[in-house]
């Protein structure tokens, strides 16, 4: 039970916060190619999804999602089993009453949108992406070619082509991050986004590279904005920072868990999310240390009642969960044990001169106490 304390708070965020207001929603799917069959429409939270509702869709493919309660912010999927598809859209707080229609042939390029700006600016990116991608592939396949039987030349000529077209995706990005910044996408570009690191000014600073893409890694991320919590982006972007960017020793990860942590309070929920995620993530470890992690993160936001979502029950399993595992973590000084020797003589842990002590707890096999009962 002490193992999952911070999973039943994470979850009671997903299923509780999506009815927290009450402004209703009225939502319809006309999907050409669908017929009496249920169409689910879910969330993003952490790495997982979460079924928000579902409907049957009639002969024509029409189903209609409406309700009084308002939709979390947020991206969603709307999913048909029988068709084994889905296609992403964004639910923004004041955008919860619109019309998509497509196929299922190709959902995407085919998408047609009523009242909703943010839809109609996310699927317009991903048709322009799409189309970049049918461009991209020739041209990858000539440069794997070249590069590897060449000539050279040839090579670098379709190298060019591909950086021109990744240059025009980050252009069309950078122009709605510009012209839109207070848009669902914008946010989404934002907090997908990772530096570009610049010429190393010190050839013999092996670090730079590393350096400098750590320090700026959050640089863009949005952390004000509540819609960032129910995408596919915080969750991956955390661990990266945390498992890949981050030396794997309690120490330093305890300061990456902080950083992360204290950026998160520009939003209350986002902060909530954060905390909860990252406390979770270290008191399930498996590897041996990290529950140091865990004491962290318990004794800074929980205990000391900056985690102002969790109710006195929480609070106290935390608290006491932190005071049995701080005095036993790795590194910690040893509790004083004092047991008889062979001779009788009682003898002190902390008597013990040598660099390791092994101790074994437990009773021995049966056969080896018969074995020395014989010999008695």
């Amino acid at each position: 039970m002490a193992k999952r304390l911070l999973a039943i708070i994470l979850f009671s965020l997903a299923i509780s916060s999506a009815f927290a207001q009450s402004k209703g929603h009225n939502i319809t799917f006309k999907i050409k190619g669908l017929k009496d069959e249920y169409v689910r429409l879910a969330f993003y939270l952490g790495d997982k999804q979460y079924v928000q509702d579902s409907v049957l869709a009639d002969a024509n493919g029409t189903a209609v999602f409406k309700g009084d309660n308002t939709y979390e912010p947020g991206i969603y999927i709307v999913a048909y089993t029988k068709k084994n598809k889905y296609f992403e859209l964004f639910i923004d707080a004041n955008e919860q009453d619109f019309t998509m229609e497509t196929d299922t042939v190709e959902p995407i390029k085919h998408m047609k949108i009523k009242n909703s700006p943010a839809n109609k600016l996310f699927f317009e990116y991903l048709v322009f992406v799409n189309g970049k991608q049918e461009q991209l592939k020739p041209y990858k396949d000539k440069f794997n070619t070249f590069k590897k039987a060449g000539p050279k030349d040839s090579a670098e000529v379709y190298r060019k082509k591909l950086e021109n077209i990744d240059n025009e995706v980050k252009d069309y990005k950078m122009r709605i991050m510009a012209t839109d910044p207070k848009s669902f996408l914008a946010a989404v570009f934002n907090a997908s986004w990772e530096p570009e690191v610049p010429p190393n000014p010190n050839p013999k600073d092996s670090t730079f590279a590393y350096r400098y893409f750590k320090g700026h890694f959050w640089d863009k991320f949005p952390f004000d904005d509540i819609r960032i919590i129910r995408t596919p982006i915080l969750q991956p972007k955390m661990r990266q920072y945390l498992d890949k960017l981050t030396p794997q020793t309690p120490d330093s990860i305890n300061v990456s868990a902080s950083l992360i942590s204290e950026k998160s309070t520009a939003n209350p929920e986002v902060f909530h999310f954060v905390v909860n995620y990252i406390t979770n993530y270290y008191e399930t470890s498996k590897t041996m240390g990290f529950d140091a992690v865990f004491v962290h993160m318990a004794k800074k936001y929980y205990v000391s009642k900056r985690a102002t979502w969790i109710d006195s029950t929480q609070y106290e399993k935390i608290k006491e969960r932190v005071i049995i595992l701080e005095p036993i973590l790795l590194g910690k000084p040893a509790l004083e044990l004092s047991l008889p020797d062979t001779t009788g003589k009682e003898v002190k842990l902390s008597s013990l001169a040598g660099n390791y002590t092994i101790m074994f707890f437990g009773t021995l096999p049966a056969a080896i106490v018969k074995k020395s009962c014989l010999s008695c």
